[in-house]
């Protein structure tokens, strides 16, 4: 699908590729939960992959749950698709401040 497309094609400059994490190894590893709600949001997103809107909710819930690395590849695609959307923007500094701090 294009949660996997998306994850395995464009990976966080600042991860090392051999032992990136892709977000269908995420998936597998969550809580139930955690799946069902990344199901929804990978629906949304298949269903309209130039929707800003699903990408940045998606990149948000993975900033939360502490994949900040997964959650920059979303908030690109978000930016890259609505480059004046100030939320994209916002959650996209988020994700790069959170990984200056690791």
């Amino acid at each position: 699908g294009i949660a996997g497309s998306v994850s395995r094609s464009r990976r966080s400059s600042t991860e090392d590729p051999e032992s990136a994490e892709t977000l269908e190894q995420f998936v597998a590893y969550a809580g139930p939960s955690t799946a069902a709600a990344l199901s929804k949001l990978n629906a949304d997103i298949r269903k309209q992959p130039g929707n800003a809107l699903a990408f940045i909710e998606r990149s948000e819930f993975l900033r939360k749950a502490d994949k900040p690395e997964l959650a920059l590849l979303d908030a690109d695609k978000a930016v890259a698709l609505s480059p004046n959307n100030l939320r994209a923007r916002r959650n996209r500094g988020e994700c790069l401040e959170l990984l200056e701090r690791e």
